[in-house]
């Protein structure tokens, strides 16, 4: 989603968090590679042989590094296999290549210490992108090196990665595809207008395709995404019509707010404009407006009556901390002794 506002949370490193969970599941490999990535070898892989990998390596001084995750995959009726590294971005990072780069060597460096290898198996490192801004890093390592001789070009190495960047899709690209990965993509992206109806598509995919397991990880990943805009509700219901209605309506409220502060939220209209005071003010009525609609939902249309002491509150960190104590109260009164 493009409209996060809450400031004190490191975005990134929570998104980066909640899609290596996705991604540790094989059918969320299985449907990246098949509908984002066009390459021969896919044909002949055998979906149903995916390995997770060990995905932490150790260099010769010690130092360690962590790729996000390594999946073994199986070529139908041949003995080689195909090493996938997934790398999260949620950043642009121009020398992206090397840096994958150093993955697959470490990577070679762990397989080798099993002394068993004669030769060494292919890697397709692949660079899954969920930033907002145009992935501008070259994707070829020999765009990076300077080489003031002809002779000295051989010696580059011919290495490059496969981008697959979520902010490349359409609405309507995604849509046809059907699938979770599309939907993740698609809930990554949308604006406050569409968010009910992307997490709907997708959980209508999850209670068809998933098990337990995915359900619940993709449960957790929707709910922290909500949560990072201020919009505490259990998305375990969120096919619930009532919970949904109360979620669209939240987001509309939400972008108003935004809007007549000086804010401009949403995917397409880029980052946010104004003075930083009106922005403040613009995050802080979009949580009030969140408290009063799950406060409302749970107890009823006397919630109301507490419009007039959040109105009194702008300090951010109060007010998300007063979000999370509606959605545990028991009571009305538990929440207007929050407000006091």
């Amino acid at each position: 989603m493009r409209f996060r506002y809450n400031e004190d949370v490191d975005t990134d490193k929570v998104s980066d968090r909640g899609y290596k969970a996705l991604f540790s599941h094989p059918l969320m490999v299985e449907e990246l590679l098949r509908s984002f990535v066009h390459e021969d070898f896919l044909d002949d892989v055998d979906f149903s042989a995916l390995c997770r990998q060990n995905q932490t390596f150790v260099t010769e001084d010690l130092r360690q590094r962590e790729t996000d995750v390594i999946w073994a995959l199986q070529i139908k009726n041949r003995p080689a296999y195909v090493y996938l590294l997934l790398e999260f971005q949620s950043s642009v990072d121009r020398y992206m290549a090397v840096r994958v780069l150093n993955y697959v060597t470490l990577l070679y460096q762990d397989l080798l210490k099993s002394g068993k290898l004669r030769v060494l198996p292919p890697v397709f490192p692949l660079v899954l992108y969920t930033g907002s801004d145009p992935w501008t890093a070259p994707l070829a390592l020999r765009e990076l090196v300077d080489v003031p001789s002809n002779s000295l070009a051989r010696y580059v190495p011919d290495f490059r990665y496969v981008l697959v960047a979520e902010n490349q899709f359409s609405r309507e690209s995604l849509l046809e595809l059907h699938n979770l990965v599309a939907g993740v993509f698609l809930i990554e992206t949308c604006d406050a207008d569409s968010i009910v109806d992307a997490i709907t598509r997708v959980r209508v995919i999850l209670d068809r395709e998933a098990g337990p397991d995915l359900r619940r990880v993709f449960t957790t990943w929707v709910q922290r995404s909500l949560q990072r805009d201020g919009i505490d509700v259990d998305a375990s219901v969120l096919d619930s019509l009532e919970v949904s209605k109360m979620l669209e309506t939240t987001m509309k409220k939400y972008r108003e707010a935004l809007l007549s502060q000086g804010w401009v939220a949403g995917r397409t209209e880029g980052k946010a404009e104004g003075r930083a005071e009106g922005k403040a003010e613009g995050r802080a009525e979009g949580i009030r407006a969140s408290i009063l609609l799950l406060a409302e939902s749970r107890f009823g249309e006397h919630a109301h009556a507490l419009d007039e002491l959040l109105a009194a509150i702008s300090d951010m960190k109060r007010l998300q901390a007063i979000l999370v104590r509606v959605n545990s109260a028991t009571s009305l009164d538990e929440v207007r002794d929050a407000l006091c």
